[in-house]
């Protein structure tokens, strides 16, 4: 495997797209990140790195498919992967190798974006006033999420012989696993399955708080794992051997047992500087005791708040994540925009109780 991962790298290195498509992402996450205003933590007015790990997310739907695009349909392509397979390599060492290889180069596609956290480090209105604990936790989930499309981008390569088939087939199955079971869960007659709970987006946005979840690591493993093995599954069947592998069943088994588990308990660790994420013992037991499911409508969503607005936003979001976790899915909660609820019925009796309460104060 070692030898594959040293020969990808090399072969990678050696070439101009990696350093191209690096590039790009470092330059279009810096333009996101202090220049358009939308984005840019110039207009934000806090110290913090949200809008890079909120956007780096679709950057990196293009820069994992880009990378990984050519680890198998290049080979299949130029005929070397049957020079490859008459090496002393297993299945399971070629693939892990390629998909390692394609996983270090995200790590090193990462690591110029600390420069980014030096700047607001210094740039604060007082100096060092970032949440470090924060920071930490959300470039553990940017890589979490890295090595999801890596495998997504391997299963995309090993599908086809053709690179920008590969890369159009990873850009998409990156995007649905992201954002498209978020969509699907809007739809009136999906609300009740919580099918958010399967997209990469609703565990990324948990751990990039600063709080690694135990469920979410699990789920980002058991999404690793299921594209590797469908590689080598496709792998398998186009060599047309035998479905026989004791490897690849043990490593199934033990996903399912690892999610079955994952399910039963868990565990957080709060990164935070304050342990603002962290709930109490006492909080814990009023919602671990609910009898009857909660909802809760949030009306705090907007596209052209300001920053403080969108702080307070997030705050509350959050806080509501946190207790959703220990409520065993009992709370439930949806953002909705602020003129929904003024032209609603509801506002309209609330106004005219509120109204006739008064008219009866001053009367009396």
């Amino acid at each position: 495997m070692f030898t594959i991962l040293k020969k990808e790298i090399t072969s990678y290195l050696s070439s101009l797209v990696a350093y191209v498509t690096i590039g790009v992402f470092l330059l279009v996450s810096g333009l996101f990140l202090w220049v358009f205003l939308d984005s840019s933590i110039l207009s934000y007015g806090y110290a913090s790195l949200n809008s890079l790990f909120s956007t780096a997310p679709y950057l990196f739907m293009f820069l994992v498919p880009a990378i990984t695009m050519r680890s198998l349909a290049e080979e299949r392509k130029e005929g070397t992967f049957e020079l490859l397979l008459t090496r002393p390599l297993t299945d399971w060492q070629i693939v892990l190798g390629k998909y390692f290889a394609s996983l270090v180069l995200v790590f090193f596609a990462l690591i110029p974006t600390l420069v980014y956290y030096y700047s607001v480090y210094v740039l604060g209105t007082s100096q060092g006033n970032i949440d470090t604990g924060e920071v930490i936790g959300s470039y553990i989930g940017l890589f979490l999420l890295g090595s999801g499309f890596c495998a997504i981008g391997l299963f995309a390569s090993s599908i086809s012989k053709n690179q920008v088939i590969a890369f159009t087939i990873a850009v998409f199955l990156c995007f649905f696993f992201y954002s498209g079971f978020d969509s699907l869960s809007q739809l009136l007659s999906l609300q009740n399955l919580s099918l958010e709970n399967w997209g990469i987006n609703e565990h990324y946005q948990s751990v990039s708080r600063g709080v690694l979840d135990t469920r979410d690591l699990v789920y980002f493993i058991l999404l690793t794992g299921l594209f590797i093995c469908l590689t080598l599954f496709v792998l398998i069947k186009q060599r047309q051997k035998s479905l026989n592998n004791k490897t690849l069943l043990r490593t199934i088994a033990v996903l399912i047992l690892l999610g079955v588990i994952s399910s039963v308990s868990f565990t957080r660790f709060d990164f935070t500087k304050d342990k603002r994420f962290t709930i109490s013992p006492v909080s814990r037991n009023i919602m671990d005791s609910l009898k009857a499911p909660v909802h809760i409508t949030v009306y705090l969503q907007g596209d052209n708040f300001p920053g403080g607005m969108k702080r307070l936003q997030r705050a509350t979001r959050d806080m509501l994540s946190d207790l959703q976790a220990y409520s065993h899915d009992k709370l439930q909660f949806i953002f909705s925009v602020p003129s929904t609820y003024f032209n609603s019925k509801s506002f309209y009796i609330n106004i005219t109780q509120a109204a006739a309460g008064r008219k009866r104060r001053i009367e009396q």
